[in-house]
């Protein structure tokens, strides 16, 4: 995420990965104001 800066907080769902369904990944990430 290239509009990401540590340390700021973020919300996200979670769903499979469908290239390894081991894995899970992040979805609809979006920064806390």
């Amino acid at each position: 995420f290239k509009s990401l800066e540590e340390g700021q907080k973020v919300t996200f769902d979670t769903e499979c990965d469908p290239q390894n369904s081991s894995k899970i990944r992040a979805t609809n990430v979006t920064v806390v104001a």
